[in-house]
């Protein structure tokens, strides 16, 4: 194998051994992470990935550990112990860079959209309300908490709103989206479709009502109250984009023609894109949380800075 070529080629004799059967056997994990990419479904295989990674990196180790064993016992029989032990301990440093970088780019192709894990929270019934809102909610599909659950709606929301303007002539098929459109923002409107079956406008009136409540408690710091004020505006603004969002899909479905429901579909589409990313409402250049330009995702930052502050 490559790394007993290596090994013979710098020391020779029994230490290709070593090169071949450890180097050999971390080549092999590594293939199972790249089958997993090579599959294109990063986020369907997000488990698989992580169960692999935690393999990988709680492995190395012991790996290493085995390795220098057996380079120890190569370098016996050459008396060039030192040699030896220096070069499988370089192989296993370039493998544990190699893997640190193969994990850090899948950690962030499947990151969950305004998850927090449970240990980033603040102590206390904020924490708790906090996390109603990042991490898990006993109501929602899957138990996530309220911001991711409205992020995956507002995807799915957007995602079709697209897919009903690539058919301009098509009232049939633009009228099936506008009602996927439906069940991503509120089930209740539209009882079947790709949705999660929790709804945007109910996921984000969590966000803004759990992020409240921690910051009605009395133990909420000025940071909590500052930034709670700034979610709970960006998370309303999105409800109204919906609802704006909402009127333009019924709308479609009651068109008669095809040039009607076309022109609507493609302020549909951009309504929903608004639902994340907000909109620049002032032309000044950014998106604010305020003045009704707000999405969820300026909703995400400033949890995200809300968490940043009680570390301090």
């Amino acid at each position: 194998g490559p790394g007993g070529a290596c090994l013979r080629g710098v020391f020779g004799g029994p230490a290709a051994e070593v090169g071949d059967l450890r180097l050999g056997f971390l080549i092999a994990r590594l293939g199972g992470v790249e089958g997993l990419l090579e599959g294109g479904d990063l986020g369907a295989k997000g488990g698989d990935l992580l169960v692999e990674d935690l393999h990988l990196r709680q492995g190395l180790a012991g790996e290493l550990a085995l390795g220098i064993e057996f380079a120890l016992q190569a370098g016996e029989e050459t008396a060039r112990p030192i040699e030896i032990y220096l070069g499988v301990t370089v192989l296993y440093v370039i493998s544990a860079l190699i893997i640190n970088r193969i994990m850090a780019f899948i950690e962030k192709r499947v990151r969950v959209p305004g998850f927090v894990a449970a240990s980033a929270l603040p102590a206390g019934m904020v924490g708790t309300h906090i996390g109603h809102v990042t991490t898990s909610f006993v109501d929602t599909p899957e138990k996530a908490g309220f911001l991711p659950t409205a992020f995956a709606e507002a995807q799915i929301a957007a995602q079709h709103a697209t897919l009903a303007t690539r058919t301009p002539t098509d009232l049939a098929a633009m009228q099936l989206h506008a009602g996927h459109v439906l069940h991503a923002l509120d089930p209740k409107l539209e009882k079947t479709g790709p949705g999660k079956g929790f709804g945007f406008v109910r996921a984000a009136g969590g966000v803004a009502q759990h992020v409240e409540l921690a910051a009605k408690e009395p133990g909420a710091s000025p940071n909590v109250k500052t930034h709670a004020q700034h979610v709970a505006t960006a998370a309303r603004s999105a409800m109204k984009r919906a609802e704006q969002a909402i009127e333009l899909a019924k709308r479609i479905r009651e068109a008669k023609d095809a040039a009607t429901a076309a022109t609507l579909t493609t302020q549909l589409a951009s309504v929903c894109g608004q639902l994340v990313a907000g909109v620049d409402g002032n032309a000044d250049g950014r998106i604010g949380w305020d003045k009704d330009e707000g999405g969820i995702q300026q909703a995400d930052e400033h949890i995200k800075l809300l968490l940043a502050g009680e570390k301090k």
